[in-house]
């Protein structure tokens, strides 16, 4: 991530002359942050405003050094560039970067991304109400048609399903390739390509280790994009949202093994097992699980996808339980301590 304003709105680079089978990580190593901020970022802000570069960090290093704190954490300053220079930085930063003769900083592109806007802005299912969310949410983002017209956009669109019983759905592994057909209107013999495990296409989520449950995660790609283009398609349940916690490789709340086998931190995983199983058990009272289906799309399409699902396919896609019986199916049962 480069910049951003509000909070939503983020500005990533992307270096495609940095792409590599090889490559183990997207993000830039820290010998590339450094020439990026030194031959790109650095002469460009002095090239756009001499008078405020001054309070920019001489080096990379130099301000590596000043955010760490005795504990050795990170903590940068934000700088603010002003709204004015905004669409003169991608010219000079291309310039700055091509006169050092950094060659992997070539055709770089902006990607600018929206997040954590979910349930932020709800509509039924027909056209009319679909465009009427798409202009809220537009002006929520504090963007314009006219923006949107200026680059390639994605937009992610979705439909939740709860039972009105308060019971937790979840989706059946073997409905997947139907589901996919239908919101991407594409042939069965395509569906199930790319709802075969070992498909480089798709991955599946179990639950608690029951194979006939399953979420998954589809890049359909160009031949399975079907007439909408959908870039993405995924099926989940939102269970999962009580203990998101991402950090590192994980997503969920997490605690590992070996710290809880060291004395000393005995206490504090006592603590968290505790604390894990409550949360589970209060879950199994108040806390019915829906099913979402999401998928991106082309911002042309955000007013025509997912406005119809068959009623008589979402009753054979998803499994009931009773809250007690699906949280207790999935709580923790034992402690090691």
């Amino acid at each position: 991530m480069f910049a951003k304003w509000g909070e939503r709105n983020m500005i990533r680079l992307v270096f495609p002359g940095l792409y590599s089978e090889d490559r183990s990580t997207p993000f830039l190593t820290q010998d590339e942050q450094r020439i990026l901020y030194q031959d790109g970022i650095a002469p460009a802000v002095k090239s756009l405003t001499p008078h405020t570069s001054h309070d920019w960090p001489p080096s990379y290093d130099d301000e590596m050094f000043r955010a760490r704190k005795n504990t050795g954490t990170l903590v940068f300053t934000p700088k603010i560039l002003g709204s004015w220079l905004v669409p003169l930085f991608g010219d000079a930063l291309r310039k700055s970067l091509e006169e050092n003769g950094v060659d992997w900083g070539n055709n770089f592109m902006f990607l600018h991304q929206v997040r954590g806007t979910k349930h932020g802005t709800g509509h039924g299912m027909n056209s009319h109400s679909a465009r009427e969310a798409r202009e809220e949410y537009l002006r929520k983002c504090e963007l314009s048609l006219d923006v949107i017209e200026q680059g390639t956009w994605w937009i992610d669109i979705g439909l939740e399903f709860f039972s009105s019983r308060e019971e937790c759905l979840q989706w059946r592994t073997d409905s997947h390739c139907r589901v996919v057909q239908q919101i991407a209107s594409i042939p069965p013999t395509a569906a199930r390509r790319i709802t075969t495990i070992g498909s480089s296409k798709y991955d599946r989520d179990l639950v608690s280790h029951l194979t006939q449950i399953s979420g998954c995660r589809i890049e359909p790609g160009v031949r399975a994009q079907g007439p909408k283009k959908i870039a993405y398609i995924q099926l989940y349940t939102t269970d999962k949202s009580l203990t998101y916690n991402p950090e590192g490789k994980n997503f969920g709340k997490t605690f590992p093994y070996k710290a809880g086998i060291t004395k000393h931190d005995q206490t504090s995983a006592s603590s968290y097992l505790k604390g894990l199983y409550k949360l589970y058990i209060n879950s199994s009272l108040k806390k019915a699980s829906h099913a979402r289906l999401e998928i991106r799309v082309p911002f042309e399409f955000s007013t025509e996808a997912l406005l119809e699902f068959p009623t008589d396919l979402l009753r054979r896609s998803l499994v009931s339980f009773p809250k007690n019986v699906w949280w207790y199916v999935t709580a923790p049962h034992a402690t090691i301590f």
